[in-house]
């Protein structure tokens, strides 16, 4: 309750002549009613308040809000200005004819408080004090204007949603003093910078800062470069990837790479240790942002297992190799990969997870080896829908998993016969010039394959039957390169 409200019940208790008779939640706390530390005065255009048992100033507002600009002062009354209040300068009413576009700090600000400069939409200038040491929760949220900024040495907290929506801010420098970075403290800067593709965090290896950005999928450059080798305590840090050990430390699941860069490799070892599982959104793209520019991501042949999620709503993503070492592919693995048109599933592949590759949209065709026993519900609904109808088909083994998912779900298909392989569009067991012969005949029009010759025919599994196989075929032939 405030101060005024009581003391003028007390008054009012002295008029009638009768004890005060309160409100029954009220709470009196240990204060006096005097000109205490709490009372807000006024300094120029500052609103101010004495803290910390009469030692230093916090300031707490404007006397007028329609200023341009402000430079807070370093001492009130002999008294270092140490704090940025709650709420002392954000623009409630987020209206750009109140905002404050430059501001001045001095160096005795050691806290910016809850926001503080919240919505602040023209700000263009302020600086970060040398003596500052904790950014409240949104204390900048909505200052779509702010540049880029370097924190001083010396800070060790920023909030929640503290930059929250800076559009301008394309990059923040962050010390290794940081400890902890609240959710969301820098989502969706840089969106009005190169088209939102330019925002990264300046940081040191094996800081708080780098972690939040490799945690948030932010692009980030160290400036500690040559500390960014592996760590062998447990194998838990790497410039490009997160990982754990399993199977009792023989194995390595990645648990989280790096999706801003193009080309992402995956390691066969790291270490001495095999690199054998992709584990649970391992390479999600969790916010859909345009920055994560992964286009194409290569597997080395020690992986076993692609786990949910782990490549779910890389929309740029246009090539990735599935080894033939892969025997499962987790519950949404591919989902939402709409720039993919080429997959090519292993012959030891077992199990395709549910929504594996659903609203893969430019994926028109797969060929699923017979090999696969377990396919999930929508493994591939909604594929090969990029002209706006579906257009999808499956090559698949007869009498298999995949030919019963193609007749469940009314999807297109054809197959072969079972020990049929590709290349060997006559069956009969060999690879030679009658199969290129019969997709020659195919191609002039001359006699059409039937469902089982073209799944045979079609040896690079683009869903065409052409000159390129027929290529492939002749190299195979010529021992220059083996059909898989």
């Amino acid at each position: 309750m405030n101060k005024r409200i009581i003391s003028g019940l007390l008054a009012l208790s002295l008029v009638f002549g009768g004890a005060a008779v309160l409100p029954a939640n009220v709470t009196f706390l240990n204060t006096a009613l005097t000109a205490s530390a709490d009372v807000e005065k006024e300094y120029g255009n500052f609103k101010y308040q004495v803290i910390r048992g009469g030692k230093e100033i916090q300031i707490t507002g404007l006397v007028s809000d329609l200023v341009n600009e402000i430079k807070v002062p370093g001492e009130i009354d002999g008294l270092p200005v140490t704090e940025i209040g709650n709420n002392a300068f954000y623009n409630e009413a987020h209206e750009v004819s109140n905002t404050i576009k430059k501001a001045s700090l001095p160096d005795s600000i050691q806290v910016i408080g809850d926001s503080a400069f919240a919505y602040n939409e023209a700000l263009t200038q302020l600086n970060m004090p040398k003596s500052l040491k904790t950014i409240g929760e949104s204390a900048f949220e909505g200052c779509k204007n702010l540049g880029s900024c370097v924190l001083p040495d010396g800070v060790t907290s920023i909030g929640k949603n503290a930059f929250y929506w800076c559009e301008k801010t394309a990059v923040v420098q962050i010390p290794a003093s940081v400890t902890s970075i609240g959710e969301t403290a820098f989502y969706n800067c840089g969106t009005k910078v190169d088209n939102g593709k330019n925002f990264y965090i300046k940081c040191y290896f094996n800081t708080a800062a780098e972690n939040y950005a490799f945690d948030n999928y932010i692009a980030y450059e160290l400036l500690d470069e040559d500390k960014a080798t592996t760590l062998t305590d447990g194998a838990i840090y790497n410039k490009l990837f997160r990982y754990k050990l399993i199977n009792d430390g023989k194995e390595i699941c990645i648990t989280k790479g790096k999706i801003s860069e193009e080309t992402v490799e995956v390691p066969a070892k790291i270490g001495d240790i095999p690199v054998t599982e992709i584990g649970d959104a391992a390479f999600y793209n969790f916010e859909h942002k345009d920055k994560n520019m992964v286009k194409k991501i290569v597997l080395p042949d020690t992986i076993k297992k692609i786990d949910k999620s782990a490549f779910a709503d890389n929309e740029k993503l246009t090539d990735i190799n599935i080894p033939s070492s892969v025997t499962s592919i987790g519950d949404n693995a591919f989902e939402v990969c709409t720039s993919l048109e080429k997959i090519t599933l292993p012959e030891n592949l077992k199990t395709i997870g549910a929504q594996a590759f659903i609203h893969n949209k430019s994926l028109t065709n797969v060929t699923i080896p017979a090999s696969v026993t377990t396919i999930g519900d929508k493994a591939f609904a909604y594929c090969g829908t990029i002209t706006g109808n579906e257009n999808f088909f499956i090559y698949c083994t007869a009498g298999t998993a995949g030919e019963k998912y193609a007749i469940d779900n009314k999807i297109d298909h054809s197959t072969q016969s079972a020990g049929v392989s590709k290349g060997d569009v006559n069956a009969d067991g060999k690879i030679n010039a009658a199969d290129i012969t019969k997709i020659a005949a195919h191609i002039k029009g001359l006699k059409t394959l039937d469902g089982s010759q073209k799944s045979a025919a079609d040896v690079n599994s683009d869903g065409k039957i052409n000159s390129a196989d027929i290529t492939k075929i002749a190299a195979h032939i010529k021992g220059i390169k083996t059909l898989r």
